[in-house]
């Protein structure tokens, strides 16, 4: 069978693990700060914007973004985002939320968050084309308004002309009225004068 290892053997064996684990830690532990902080400034980020403080949101998310781009760059353009097409958000901008989304699609082309960023900007899309629906159709309805106001206004300018010449009318006819009523009492002085005048 085998030889039975020594004890010094196994020693060498957990001293070469150790020299390998040790640098590996400490490369960790040395490198890895700026991502910590980094995750950092996402987390207070995502807080932020939990509690409605856009401005510190956004302004964590470009820091997370700027401080370590190689790891955490796509979470950061996901989050700048998401700041800016938060409904709740006074300042939202949709154009500059696709602005991210497409960022975080060009420079992070296999990220995790690659499906939602397509999603967002899809959704982003058509709210931006609702939205110039809707304000095509208050223009046209606008115009619709503008139009039957106009309307209105010469309906009732044509109905006080039209009041205007029924009451000439009326009174035209009253005068017209008596002057017939006149001129029968006239045609009947005449005729009494002809009956009185007659032998």
């Amino acid at each position: 069978m085998g030889k039975k290892r020594t004890r010094q053997g196994k020693h060498l064996l957990f001293y070469l693990a150790d020299c390998i684990i040790i640098p590996l830690l400490l490369w960790g532990c040395i490198y890895h700060p700026e991502k910590w902080k980094t995750e950092e400034h996402l987390a207070r980020s995502k807080y932020y914007m939990s509690k409605g403080d856009f401005k510190v949101s956004l302004k964590e998310s470009h820091t997370a973004y700027r401080l370590y781009p190689q790891s955490l760059g796509d979470e950061a353009l996901f989050q700048i985002g998401m700041v800016y097409a938060h409904p709740a958000n006074p300042e939202k901008d949709y154009q500059k939320s696709k602005e991210a989304f497409r960022g975080l699609l060009r420079k992070y082309p296999l990220s995790h968050l690659k499906p939602e960023a397509e999603a967002w900007i899809m959704v982003l899309r058509e709210i931006q084309e609702m939205k110039q629906a809707m304000k095509t159709s208050n223009n046209e309805i606008s115009q619709i308004q503008n139009q039957l106001k106009k309307q209105r206004l010469q309906l009732k300018k044509m109905r006080q002309d039209y009041n205007r010449r029924l009451e000439a009318k009326e009174r035209e006819i009253r005068d017209l009225k008596q002057n017939l009523d006149r001129l029968k009492e006239v045609d009947l002085k005449i005729e009494e004068k002809k009956r009185r005048s007659k032998p």
